[in-house]
């Protein structure tokens, strides 16, 4: 009962922090991770083509 609190604390801190469309997606992976639905390595996987994806996009916008 005392992790369920944490976790939404935690959820809710997050929320209010507003956090960048990369950010959210990482949390989403993150999140996966602890409910057990993606093992380590896979998470790492996913995180770092969501950043890869991110920065591409970025590196679009820059350069137009």
């Amino acid at each position: 009962r005392e992790e369920e609190r944490r976790k939404r604390r935690e959820k809710n801190a997050l929320a209010n922090a507003e956090l960048t469309g990369a950010g959210q997606e990482l949390m989403a992976i993150w999140n996966q991770m602890d409910r057990g639905e993606v093992k380590g390595e896979q998470a790492f996987e996913r995180a770092d083509q969501a950043v890869r994806r991110k920065n591409a996009a970025a590196d679009q916008e820059g350069s137009s």
